[in-house]
């Protein structure tokens, strides 16, 4: 203690010094922590030159340039697929009271349109698969837009199917998205959207009675529609066709032959026309089983039809019942 009081300077030097040591020190250690860093970011970089350098193909400035090219051909394709799909609509930003004020107006409106176009609704107080959904008050966050939007689909559809003079509507089936769905019952499809980088294809099933020039219109409306509609199946139940009438054909046959009515040859065909008959696997496919035609060979003398003056019932056509399967493809929205 005697020393250090004798040599202040000394000490003061000493203190000095050792702090600045131990400040060199904590430097050195911080650079060379950065110097670790940088090498192992100059070791990935390098690495990352090789993988380039040796890869195929090559990132020349030809290559380079031909990846330019291909990803302006993605943009145009992608602009020129916007043109045809739809996109997705914005978030529809509802809450409880405008989801159920939505939905209860789209049902309203249905009925509306069913009534104008003579169309039955069965049953007459049908929900259009949206039973479970109107029984609630209150809604789970991640239904209101995907309600939204397939409330927009069921609209469009069945709106084609009201335009087209439909005879009866029986039903239509969604797919259950949100946990506010009820899982199984008849207002659900078993089948889930797909998605994918391009596309969100969302499935429908579609049932409904009526005769074939309105199947026609519907099937002509959905291909036609602003929305993207892919038709995925139609099935005709059997019950939808007639067995052709022998008494009939022939009624037609000598009736022709003695020239007491006049036949084209264009309603000789009709009416010969091979029935499909749906109840074998065979004609569910497409591949008719067909009954040989029966022969037109004249008969002889009057045939006793009656008074000719009067109209001959030749073809009395009962409603189809029409179950179709078909998906509405959408865009996805633009990534912010």
């Amino acid at each position: 203690m005697e020393w250090v009081k004798k040599n202040p300077v000394i000490v003061a030097g000493t203190s000095v010094a050792v702090v600045l040591l131990g400040l060199a020190v904590w430097f050195l250690a911080a650079k060379m922590s950065a110097s670790s860093e940088a090498e192992l970011k100059l070791a990935g970089s390098l690495d990352s030159r090789t993988a380039l350098w040796q890869g195929k193909p090559f990132p020349s400035a030809e290559n380079i340039e031909a990846i330019q090219k291909d990803q302006e051909r993605v943009k145009k394709f992608m602009d020129g697929l916007h043109s045809v799909i739809p996109q997705m609509p914005p978030p529809s930003n509802l809450d409880d009271r405008g989801l159920k004020t939505l939905l209860e107006q789209a049902i309203a409106d249905l009925f509306l349109s069913a009534t104008n176009s003579k169309t039955t609704i069965q049953p007459p107080n049908y929900s259009f698969s949206f039973a479970a959904i109107r029984k609630k008050l209150t809604f789970r966050t991640n239904t209101y837009d995907t309600i939204a939007v397939q409330l927009a689909d069921v609209k469009m559809l069945l709106n084609i199917l009201f335009d087209s003079k439909i005879n009866t509507l029986e039903g239509i089936r969604r797919s259950s998205l949100t946990m506010d769905d009820e899982r199984g019952g008849t207002d659900y499809i078993f089948l889930n959207p797909q998605t994918n980088q391009f596309s969100i294809i969302t499935p429908y099933e579609i049932q409904f009675r009526c005769f074939g020039s309105e199947l026609e219109h519907v099937i002509q409306s959905l291909v036609s529609a602003s929305n993207c509609i892919v038709i995925k199946n139609i099935n005709i139940s059997p019950r939808g066709f007639t067995q052709q009438n022998q008494a009939v054909l022939d009624l037609i046959r000598d009736a022709a032959a003695a020239g007491s009515v006049s036949v084209g040859a264009l309603q000789v065909a009709a009416a010969v026309k091979p029935v499909l008959d749906t109840s074998t696997e065979a004609g569910r496919y497409g591949n008719p089983r067909a009954s040989r035609p029966p022969s037109f060979a004249p008969a002889p003398g009057n045939v006793g039809i009656g008074d000719t003056n009067k109209p001959i019932t030749v073809l009395s056509e009962k409603p189809l019942r029409i179950s179709i399967l078909l998906d509405i493809v959408r865009t996805p929205r633009p990534s912010k």
